[in-house]
């Protein structure tokens, strides 16, 4: 996508991030362009330079404003989410296979983590899981035969 007078409105911490804010603002119609930071100039034998590069989000300038204002709502909610975790007690979660009480970041809340006395996958804290997942694809068949194959 090209832009006639392309301004920088954003850096975002990562290359994930800066697609998904161009993502955020096509879907309130405004153009944007993410760039990458995929250059090498910033590397020496040590490692990499920060900031050398950085990725980026361009908008036309006359989309800037309402670029800006969306990306301060952003801004806002993404600082409400920080608050939440950091506000947030730790996670125990009782291992189903042996039993071990585990101790996780309240930031981990709703992922998949291991046991860490037996290393089995545990559920932390609440998980967004659809309510109706389905029939499994090998169902037995009703009694009288009529379920599904």
């Amino acid at each position: 996508m090209e832009l006639p007078d392309p301004v920088e409105v954003y850096v975002p911490a990562s290359n994930i991030e800066a697609h998904l804010i161009e993502d955020l603002l096509r879907s309130h119609n405004i153009a944007a362009v993410a760039v990458d930071d995929v250059s090498a100039v910033g590397t020496w034998w040590g490692g990499s330079l920060p900031m050398i590069h950085h990725p980026a989000i361009f908008v036309d300038r006359q989309h800037a404003e309402a670029a800006r204002e969306l990306l301060r709502e952003y801004e806002t909610q993404r600082q409400r989410q920080r608050q939440a975790v950091v506000a947030g007690d730790p996670i125990e979660v009782t291992c189903e296979a042996c039993g071990a009480v585990s101790t996780f970041a309240p930031e981990l809340n709703g992922t998949t983590q291991q046991c860490s006395a037996c290393l089995a996958f545990v559920d932390v804290g609440e998980l967004d899981w659809p309510v109706d997942v389905g029939e499994p694809e090998d169902a037995e068949p009703d009694q009288d035969g009529a379920g599904e194959p």
